[in-house]
């Protein structure tokens, strides 16, 4: 994943989008904060018990946690999703200013439209951290229903844009959604070639694109250009799951270790004080 990049989102429910941004942006990066306002996803509740992971309802439970290099923020009816939010995401940000040699950081948010509308964004850090943070090495990710809910100027900052097909309750795709469709083409991106536009007649099959063209997604997480025989995408891992399928419990007594993460606990990642999120 490039440092800095900005990525946006937007899909239908039940595509896989929060699947793939979890699993192949999130879970990828040196160190991340996720934002689940929804906290109904299977996968991310396991993930939440990796060893390498904080999980919280309330941001100031993290000074009393061992630092990890995840924090996963779940929504709870108890406590302002939008408050915490804006907590977490002003402590990142500061922390990178205050030390340019830190590692990288990717924010996370989910469901979009609890934070913002198409002319406001109640979660001023996240702005801040979308239109000033690739210079701080600060990446992105933005999940949405519908570009409705995302303020020009996010969109406009965006690096990359995904999208996926909707999919029905027997598990069969409706293909992409014409809004959608008609708003990359109305903010000047490259029209979507017949064979990407094929690939998403399939579920779970989406895309992703930018200024200089398209690309094909698996439900896998590997990625190829379009026009070509699909390739292993640099990031993708072999642990992956498509939406739906079997769900690997981590970090507990008797079950695998995340990978970074030896028998004794610690991570590889997190056993370095410079590359751990610490409050």
């Amino acid at each position: 994943m490039i440092t800095g990049a900005n990525h946006l989102l937007l899909a239908p429910t039940r595509s896989g989008k929060t699947h793939f941004a979890f699993n192949e942006l999130f879970l990828k990066a040196p160190l991340g904060i996720f934002v689940d306002p929804k906290n109904t996803d299977d996968y991310i509740r396991a993930a939440a018990r990796r060893l390498d992971v904080n999980s919280v309802e309330q941001v100031e439970f993290l000074a009393s946690m061992v630092p990890q290099n995840y924090i996963i923020l779940h929504g709870s009816l108890r406590n302002d999703i939008v408050a915490e939010a804006a907590k977490l995401i002003t402590w990142a940000l500061n922390l990178k200013l205050m030390n340019p040699g830190f590692p990288p950081i990717t924010i996370a948010a989910d469901e979009c439209w609890r934070f913002m509308s198409k002319w406001q964004n109640n979660v001023a850090p996240l702005q801040r951290a979308v239109c000033e943070g690739r210079g701080y090495g600060i990446s992105t990710i933005l999940i949405a229903q519908h570009p409705r809910v995302i303020p020009n100027d996010l969109i406009e900052n965006a690096t990359y844009v995904y999208t996926w097909p909707a999919v029905d309750e027997l598990g069969v795709s409706q293909g992409l959604h014409p809004i959608i469709v008609q708003y990359f083409f109305d903010h000047s991106y490259p029209e979507i070639p017949p064979d990407c536009v094929e690939w998403c007649k399939k579920p779970y099959h989406g895309l992703r694109g930018d200024l200089g063209g398209w690309a094909k997604i698996s439900p896998d997480g590997t990625i190829s250009k379009s026009g070509q025989a699909e390739v292993k995408h640099d990031e993708a891992s072999d642990q992956s799951v498509a939406p739906g399928g079997p769900i690997q419990q981590v970090g507990e007594v008797g079950e695998t270790n995340p990978p970074g993460v030896d028998s004794g606990g610690s991570s590889g990642q997190g056993t370095d004080q410079n590359r751990v999120l610490k409050l």
